[in-house]
């Protein structure tokens, strides 16, 4: 950390703290006037002057230590990269995200004491003075934050500082309306059956309307900005639309509304199944699952939709491709989970119905419905989701090595694995204690079997998947033909390291001073990996400059020149070789390499280095 970095820390840090001091005494000040101007004072002399001078103080220290770092921090915008640094971008998005979300439920609960939902206990000026004054500091910091956005939010820390803002407002208000919607669907619902008076009704059907009203107003315009950031040519858009950080939002929200949306499916379900099985239910108590779904389900929907656009408009055109495998690995995930609890629910309980129906007594529907309702949500999603990925896999032998499918597999196979290992060890406990004579014969063993029954078979299709893929991997490797084409004291380590991560892989060692052993590995070859040295420099830089294939190029040291970054140990640049040959194997098949055409010896090529 140099100077530079630790006098921005101490002047932003100080910055900020002196701002927040002043915003509260300035809502302290301005509800006081406030309270003067709309109702007689409700505290006495000593109390008024207590808040007054406590809200004085505050607005004279933390505003004299919020303008003097301020003014000391504009001035610094004449040095270089003080513009873009990423301390100042920080600051701004910090006071811009603390205000908006203090504007957000203070909105909320004013609109709702407007709207007449409770009697006046004294919070409407204090809620007025924080939308007036964190109004004011949110408008003057994106004043300042947006007259140079184009130019320095193009990429980089500040780009993602910007989207980390975006994420939080995004997430914290559709949350915010989106439970409203669904408490006030509800409500407009249970106004359909006689289960509450109306003034009652009118009474809590304005909290859920204030908060709705609130989440839409900023969600809105924040979702639109960021809409607009992904999709409009601009400056800003490469950056934006290569952004992980907008995948994975857009991949959570998606999650989070197909979980809500097929709970709630699943709970309508027992409630109908239970109705079929005679068992007397109160409709009312189906109300909110049935509001959850109409809430989630478009909202799932929608969002899906704009993870896909997204995709589509980013580069490299592989991330439509991602876009599409976050979709179908994260509901085919939430599939094998309601898949695995719905059976294994419906089988302990058909176990007890046979093996021990005494047990259930007259209660055996709830369970049964339970197991059912599940089952028959979760397993078409798995099942249609399940079969696309498939077929993808099919038609794209490279889509088995993606990470998407490898974290997916292997996450679903040590799920499954820890699963039935706890399910053999019950079992195994309760044979052993029963053939000891310390456990009674009555012990219920229904939900172990079951488990094991439904884990099982899952555990071993999830085996078999992952023995395919190795298969398609290996066969693949094999036909990769690699010329490693580096000085000595490279070769060793980085064939090692190709040799164990990449075993299918045939590799062709050569020197670069060696014409004759250069000649035999580029034979056959579809990628070079080149030093430096052997590129530029070497006796046989020409020829490996012909090489009409992939190339990648090693940023290992020259004899009379300093690279600035590159790694400095063999390991580390093994590391990084072995992670971007994997890349271009799951990016496409290996070709044949194309006629060279005469090239310099130094064109093409692409960097390696961690």
């Amino acid at each position: 950390m140099n100077i530079i970095v630790v006098r921005r820390v101490y002047l932003y840090s100080a910055a900020l703290i002196g701002l927040l001091m002043l915003a509260a005494g300035l809502r302290t000040l301005v509800s006081m006037l406030l309270e003067m101007l709309l109702a007689p004072p409700a505290l006495g002399l000593a109390g008024a002057a207590t808040r007054v001078s406590l809200g004085s103080a505050l607005v004279i220290v933390g505003g004299l230590l919020w303008a003097g770092h301020w003014w000391w921090a504009q001035r610094s915008l004449t040095q270089p990269d003080e513009r873009s640094s990423a301390l100042r971008r920080l600051y701004g998005y910090l006071v811009l995200g603390i205000t908006m979300l203090r504007l957000l439920f203070a909105a909320a609960d004013l609109l709702a004491l407007a709207l007449g939902a409770a009697p006046d206990d004294g919070r409407a000026p204090s809620l007025m003075a924080t939308l007036l004054v964190d109004g004011v500091i949110w408008l003057y910091h994106w004043r300042i934050l947006g007259a140079d956005r184009v130019t320095v939010e193009v990429e980089g820390a500040p780009a993602t500082l910007r989207r980390w803002y975006l994420v939080v407002i995004q997430a914290v208000s559709l949350t915010l309306a989106g439970f409203n919607a669904a408490r006030l669907l509800t409500l407009a619902l249970r106004r359909l059956l006689p289960m509450i008076t109306a003034a009652d009704q009118r009474a809590a059907l304005i909290y859920p309307l204030a908060g709705l009203i609130a989440g839409v107003a900023v969600w809105l315009p924040h979702h639109r900005w960021a809409l607009r950031l992904v999709q409009r040519d601009a400056p800003m858009q490469p950056d934006e639309a290569r952004s992980t950080l907008r995948q994975v939002y857009g991949a959570l929200v998606v999650s989070v509304t197909a979980i809500i949306a097929l709970s709630a499916l699943a709970t309508l379900l027992y409630g109908g199944l239970l109705a079929l099985f005679g068992v007397a239910t109160d409709l009312g108590d189906y109300l909110e699952p049935l509001a959850a779904a109409l809430v989630s389900l478009p909202l799932w929907w929608y969002h899906r939709q704009v993870l896909l656009l997204e995709g589509m408009l980013g580069t490299p055109p592989t991330r439509a491709a991602v876009a599409r495998r976050i979709n179908g690995y994260l509901l085919a995930a939430i599939g094998l989970l309601g898949v695995f609890v719905g059976l294994a629910t419906l089988l302990t309980n058909l176990l007890r119905l046979w093996l021990l129906p005494a047990a259930l007594g007259e209660g055996w529907q709830r369970g049964l419905s339970l197991g059912l309702a599940l089952t028959l949500v979760a397993l078409p999603v798995y099942a249609v989701t399940s079969y696309h990925l498939e077929g993808w896999t099919r038609r794209e032998p490279a889509e088995e090595r993606t990470l998407a499918r490898r974290v997916y597999l292997y996450g679903a196979l040590l799920a499954l694995l820890i699963t039935v290992i706890v399910a053999l060890v019950a079992l195994l406990q309760e044979l052993l204690a029963r053939a000891l004579g310390a456990a009674e014969p009555s012990t219920d063993l229904s939900p172990v079997i079951s488990v094991l029954l439904v884990g099982l078979p899952l555990l071993g299709s999830y085996l078999r998947l992952l023995r395919r893929a190795q298969t398609a991997r290996s066969a693949t490797e094999a036909q990769l033909r690699v010329a490693l084409v580096v000085e000595p004291e490279w070769a060793a380590p980085l064939a090692a390291a190709l040799r164990r991560e990449l075993p299918g892989v045939q590799l062709q060692v050569a020197a670069p001073d060696d014409a004759a052993q250069v000649a035999a590995a580029l034979n056959g070859a579809e990628l070079l990996i080149s030093s430096l040295t052997a590129t530029w420099r070497a006796p046989t830089a020409a020829a490996l400059g012909s090489f009409g294939g992939r190339r990648l190029v090693l940023a290992t040291p020259l004899p009379d020149a300093e690279l600035i970054g590159a790694p400095s140990r063999p390991d580390a640049l093994a590391h990084a070789l072995t992670r971007r040959v994997r890349e271009l194997l799951a990016a496409a098949p290996a070709q044949p390499p194309a006629s060279p055409p005469a090239a310099a010896p130094h064109a093409g090529g692409e960097a390696c280095a961690p």
